[in-house]
């Protein structure tokens, strides 16, 4: 991947924690960034996440206006490393501010770890907490819990404008251990939060009558055994542990973000690979039957019809199997939808049947 000429000797970089995040997510990261050559130190970016009407709306436009306000900036393309939450607020932002007005944003690389970038799908009982308020940021929370209509917008909106968009980065992990979250989160295919599904960055779409297509390929990559946010997280273990020793260089983290930092490519790492580990599809599907429901070899997933007019399907694929809506009296193949190629395991797609 490609990215534009840099405009000066340094680079700003741009840090957005995630839900209940803040300066400690990165810990020794604006350390580690400032030893990398064009890289200066990053101005953090903190914002309010525990208060229940905070929307991400308003996290994208107070972005703005900090980014407006800061003397350091004079313009020059950005690089934002954003975790989990965070990512949502780079890309509602680049959306309110830029996109939507067919504006390119100010940004040259966007590097997004641990990103629910479809939302995050929970147990029924972890989605009461939610729900209920009983979890702090509960607000935000909210936002996230998959399917979103919002969420569903912005895939489309970044599918239409896609000329306009950054490079994007995505980096995630995937717990081999025993986790207590497992049985919480949707899944086990996961880094203890977001579902290893969730963070794909390369999704499919389609509508009936219309050819499917993806958004340009975008660098994915899955380490092993790194939690979404504890001190072996992805980011916060990059500091110098208890007895003072630095990082070394060749940590897989830091080495995956430093290159793309530098606009390298990333190295293939086939045992690390989504393949790897992920064995569910994941569609998301927007129709307007009552009893729209999923059919691949055994598995028969019947979603009903969501409040929002959106059903999400989190299926396990076998080799060999085929995937079909049914729903309202009408079924449509993957074939005929032209997402053949998108029914495998890690897959991603935005189906509009409506």
């Amino acid at each position: 991947m490609e990215l534009p000429p840099e405009s000066s000797r340094t680079t700003p970089v741009l840090l957005l924690h995630g839900w209940l995040g803040g300066a400690h997510t990165f810990a020794a990261l604006p350390t580690l960034l400032n030893s990398i050559e064009h890289v200066v130190l990053p101005s953090f970016l903190p914002y309010p996440t525990q208060g229940r009407r905070i929307t991400l709306e308003q996290l994208a436009d107070r972005l703005e206006q900090t980014l407006r306000a800061e003397a350091a900036w004079n313009g020059a393309p950005l690089t934002v490393l954003a975790h989990s939450m965070g990512t949502l607020v780079a890309r509602v932002w680049m959306r309110r501010h830029y996109l939507d007005r067919r504006l390119a944003p100010p940004v040259r690389l966007l590097i997004e770890c641990g990103a629910p970038r479809h939302g995050v799908y929970l147990k029924r009982a972890a989605r009461a907490m939610v729900r209920w308020g009983l979890v702090p940021g509960a607000g935000l929370a909210q936002a996230m819990l998959a399917p979103q209509p919002w969420l569903w917008d912005l895939a489309w909106t970044e599918r239409a404008h896609e000329a306009l968009l950054p490079p994007v980065y995505a980096l995630t992990s995937v717990l081999r251990r025993s986790n207590w979250l497992a049985p919480i989160v949707g899944g086990r295919e996961s880094d203890g939060i977001v579902p290893l599904s969730c963070s794909q960055p390369n999704p499919w779409f389609a509508r009936p009558g219309a050819p499917a297509g993806r958004l340009r390929e975008r660098p994915f990559r899955v380490l092993p055994d790194y939690a979404h946010s504890s001190h072996r997280g992805l980011l916060q273990h990059l500091q110098a542990d208890r007895s003072g020793r630095p990082i070394p260089p060749d940590d897989p983290v830091w080495a995956l973000l430093r290159a793309a930092l530098r606009g390298e490519a990333w190295g293939e790492v086939p045992e690390h690979a989504p393949e790897a580990h992920a064995k569910h599809a994941l569609w998301i599907v927007r129709h307007g039957a009552e009893d729209l429901r999923l059919e691949a070899g055994r598995i028969w997933a019947p979603k009903g019809r969501h409040p929002s007019g959106l059903a999400l399907f989190a299926v396990p694929v076998a080799a060999g199997t085929e995937a079909v809506l049914r729903g309202g009296g009408k079924a449509w193949s993957a074939a005929e939808l032209g997402l053949t190629d998108a029914w495998r395991a890690g897959a991603v797609a935005y189906v509009d049947l409506a």
